[in-house]
């Protein structure tokens, strides 16, 4: 991971480059024939369809279907509104199906993703802002916990680019989320002892890979939830620190944004803010006297292809995706 320029950019990934040493021997003795298949951005299907769209672009019947949304949410507890969203399937259709040799079709199946996906930006920032969506791979079902929190800050969020990072070296990044000190017992139960112990001790990926992941891994009571429930295997919190790599070791600060505790940002690293306002002083003290900011808005999910400012990138996209960026 720490060999990743971007997760998300394979020629310049450690992580793919295993990957496909892997597939390559994997393809070397079997006959292996690969299907892959795209799907669109359509996250939200009615009435919902409008949360996947630009505020600026809403209609008016759209502000107001908003503005009721958000101040219901607001007045319902967390399980119910977690309930909510989850019981709201996604019309995703299919884009593209491609099939034959493994690395040809990916390559076709790369093409059709960033067709989709690439927002050309210019120029790197100072400072990086995001929110956090509710959910990730590894929530569906439960609660978006304080690890996973991380790792779709550091781990995904961060590496939506091609090209240069969308934050300097060195910048800052505001993310938006409460932080809450809750885990799902029956999917995470080992995050918590690695949250509330092993985070205490030390945040270094190295060491807590050499010091406590072969522990955790015989652990039998893991092991036992692991194999016959539904929880993750007990190695699965490290792989979750060890994805935020990348972010932790190129961003100099994370600030966040209305944690409901100061605990949970303590042991991540983070520092905390009571709002936006406050968050951006707090990471002008350390930028340039007139920062750039960029902020992420997803849903939709996107990709940013990041150039030098001045330089236009070497991509190829679509009327429609330009437009839409």
């Amino acid at each position: 991971m720490r060999n990743c320029h971007s997760y998300m950019d394979p020629s310049t990934s450690a992580l793919n480059t295993s990957v496909e040493r892997m597939g390559r021997l994997l393809n070397s003795k079997l006959n292996v024939f690969t299907i892959e298949t795209t799907v669109n951005n359509r996250m939200y299907d009615r009435p919902l369809e409008f949360l996947a769209k630009n505020e600026d672009d809403l209609t008016a019947a759209e502000r107001a279907a908003l503005r009721a949304l958000m101040f219901t949410l607001e007045k319902t507890p967390q399980p119910a509104r977690q309930a909510i969203f989850q019981r709201v399937p996604s019309p995703f259709g299919v884009t593209g199906v491609f099939a034959g040799e493994t690395e040809s079709v990916h390559k076709h199946t790369l093409k059709k993703c960033y067709e989709q996906y690439i927002v050309p930006v210019q120029g790197q920032a100072d400072i990086l802002i995001t929110g956090i969506p509710y959910i990730s791979p590894y929530n569906v079902n439960s609660f978006l916990n304080p690890l996973l929190v991380q790792v779709m800050a550091n781990g995904y969020l961060f590496n939506l680019y091609k090209g240069l990072p969308m934050v300097k070296k060195g910048g800052t990044m505001i993310v938006l989320h409460p932080c809450t000190d809750l885990f799902d017992n029956e999917h995470h139960a080992p995050y918590i002892e690695f949250v509330h112990r092993l985070l205490p001790e030390t945040r270094d990926a190295m060491e807590l890979h050499m010091k406590y992941e072969k522990k955790f891994a015989n652990n039998p009571a893991y092991i036992e939830m692991y194999r016959f429930g539904h929880a993750y295997h007990p190695t699965h919190p490290f792989f979750m620190w060890y994805w935020g790599e990348a972010g932790r070791q190129h961003v100099g600060r994370m600030i966040v944004v209305g944690p409901d505790n100061e605990y949970i940002p303590k042991l991540l690293g983070w520092e905390t803010a009571r709002t936006m306002e406050e968050a951006l002083r707090m990471a002008k003290l350390t930028a340039p006297p007139q920062p750039e900011i960029l902020c992420l808005h997803p849903p939709p999910i996107l990709m940013c292809h990041m150039t030098e400012r001045g330089h236009q990138g070497g991509i190829s996209l679509p009327p429609e995706s330009r437009s839409g960026a």
